[in-house]
């Protein structure tokens, strides 16, 4: 891949884990300051799914990233510089070897970023009201509540979910090691 040691490259791959340096209840608050109210075209999205998925890719995106961005370094520049002398453009060089031989790097980091996404807690708790109902905040307020038997049925069935994923993302690579 050109550019993979330019100052550029380093310095976006450096600046891209500053949402990981941040605490998730510091995070929360930032994205809650922002979409509380209307900012042009952009609706308060306070309570709303899309600002949780879209708050948890931000937090986390780094990781995925970072897995992409590794499992793209390991392939051999020797591949994708013969497909340029025959003649091949940019685009059919990604979609016919550098995305075939990185997509398990790729998956790998989503299931790292969704493992995380489940058990996240403090981020979540900032973004939602008490009508917005997602596992994490229900287990937090069952156990509250006293109802540690439903809290750890939810606790459960996050676990088989996430268990879930993993099998379902083994078969989709077809059974290769991620």
């Amino acid at each position: 891949m050109k550019g993979r040691g330019t100052k550029l490259a380093k310095l976006v791959e450096q600046t891209s884990f500053l949402p990981y340096l941040i605490p998730g209840i510091a995070f929360g608050a930032l994205y809650l300051s922002l979409f509380t109210h209307r900012i042009g075209p952009i609706p308060a999205l306070y309570g709303t799914f899309l600002l949780v998925a879209l708050v948890c890719i931000a937090k986390n995106l780094p990781f995925t990233g970072r897995a992409g961005i590794t499992s793209m370094l390991q392939i051999g520049s020797e591949l994708e510089e013969a497909s340029e002398i025959a003649g091949a453009k940019w685009s059919r060089r990604f979609m016919k070897i550098i995305l075939p031989l990185s997509i398990n790097g790729a998956i790998s980091g989503f299931i790292l970023v969704f493992i995380t996404v489940m058990r996240e807690l403090s981020l979540i708790l900032l973004l939602v009201t008490p009508e917005t109902r997602t596992l994490t905040t229900m287990t937090f307020r069952y156990q509250e509540q006293g109802y540690s038997q439903f809290s750890s049925a939810i606790s459960v069935l996050i676990i088989a979910i996430v268990v879930a994923a993993e099998l379902a993302t083994r078969r989709l690579t077809k059974n290769k090691a991620i």
